[in-house]
């Protein structure tokens, strides 16, 4: 098989990036081992927040894009996608906190974000049941919750229908010669290519390990907590500074909580078991910002495993700075927050390994600055990261 890009990984990063290709007139092959995304791939455990407020600047042109396009995605995708505009909060209970606050707002509102600042009245009319210690809030109206796999699936599908390949297949190494990508060989045969795409997530880190380059990443196993059901009675999702605390109540009347608790990865870092302490403070921070869940028990507790960069915010471009051949890229490390820009991302990633024009939206999200940025277990820098083999 010869195609113009191969991208190693189908989750809804990979499978967004193949779906922009296609628009080009470019051809590309996903290649991935399994027909939908499942446990415990990024894409099969996310909260599905649809979040553009508190974002690192280097973020700002693509949660800018990506908000522009949510509305209307699931139109140009054909299929449902589940998403369902509520708004997003970002609360804060501490008087000391809320200059930080203007200020954030302020500079995101300058970059084109659509945020305002809410005093304790106008937060609680948005969500009444919002706990007493919420005092003021970030709010941006277009922002809310959609779901993953289905959003994913729907990349996929409209990848294919412009005339994608699906490569059922695990790659083993990527092809190379005088210095040049070729393609990647998997364990069912070879995918020839002048561009390779690693989009693979958490195990992107191990597949350029196995090829002789140390992209700095660490391990997250993002805890999500689902509760039995209950009566429609939040509708924007909410985030609370200083707290570990991601909460949103889906169509179905079930609250998903997430924030940043971790499982335990396994020695093989490919799977996990649950933290019971872990499970234990992210139910009780939630109860607390939203105390209607006190009366609510857990359905369901799983973890999604994701990347993170050094500095939070994903690798997007060539590895060739860091001794790959040229023509490899990677799109990884969106650090727990890749959801919502994941159509700008592949509209932007497809603009790259094409020639056309990416809007400098990818600007100091290179993955040359790995280069400087330390790394999250040794504190040192490049040389330790590069590997001559």
């Amino acid at each position: 098989m010869t195609v113009d890009v191969a991208i190693i990984g189908a989750g809804v990063i990979g499978a967004s990036i193949a779906y922009h290709i296609q628009k080009t007139g470019a051809t590309c092959a996903l290649v991935d081992p399994e027909p939908v995304p499942r446990a415990p791939s990024a894409t099969w455990g996310s909260a599905g927040g649809v979040r553009s407020q508190r974002r690192d600047p280097r973020e700002w042109r693509l949660t800018v894009r990506a908000a522009q396009r949510w509305p209307s995605l699931a139109d140009e995708l054909g299929t449902d996608l589940g998403f369902i505009s509520g708004g997003h909060l970002h609360v804060v209970d501490d008087p000391a906190d809320t200059e930080a606050l203007d200020a954030r707002i302020a500079a995101e509102r300058r970059a084109g974000i659509e945020v305002e600042r809410l005093g304790t009245a106008e937060l609680r009319m948005i969500a009444p049941g919002i706990g007493p210690a919420a005092l003021a809030a970030g709010y941006t109206a277009g922002d809310g919750q959609a779901d993953p796999q289905l959003t994913g699936m729907a990349f996929r599908r409209a990848a294919t229908e412009r005339g994608a390949v699906l490569y059922r297949g695990r790659a083993r190494q990527v092809l190379e010669h005088g210095g040049r990508v070729t393609g990647i060989e998997t364990d069912d045969g070879s995918v020839r290519a002048g561009t390779v795409v690693i989009a693979a997530g958490s195990w992107t880190a191990s597949l350029l390990s196995s090829w002789g380059i140390h992209l700095p990443l660490e391990l997250r196993v993002a805890q999500m907590i689902l509760t039995e059901a209950a009566e429609q009675a939040l509708n924007p999702t909410i985030t609370w500074e200083g707290r570990r605390l991601s909460l949103k109540q889906t169509p179905s009347g079930n609250y998903l909580i997430g924030g940043g608790w971790q499982g335990v990865s396994s020695p093989l870092r490919h799977s996990y078991r649950l933290d019971p302490s872990a499970v234990r403070g992210s139910l009780a921070a939630a109860r607390e910002a939203w105390p209607r869940l006190e009366e609510l028990g857990i359905a369901s507790v799983w973890c999604g495993l994701e990347s993170e960069s050094p500095d939070g915010v994903p690798y997007l471009g060539s590895l060739a700075e860091l001794g790959a051949p040229t023509g490899l890229h990677t799109a990884v490390g969106f650090s727990g927050h890749g959801f919502q820009i994941a159509p700008a991302v592949g509209e932007a990633m497809a603009a790259l390994v094409t020639g056309g024009d990416d809007g400098g939206v990818l600007e100091g999200l290179e993955p040359a600055r790995a280069l400087t940025c330390p790394d999250h277990t040794t504190g040192e820098t490049s040389a330790a990261w590069r590997n001559a083999g």
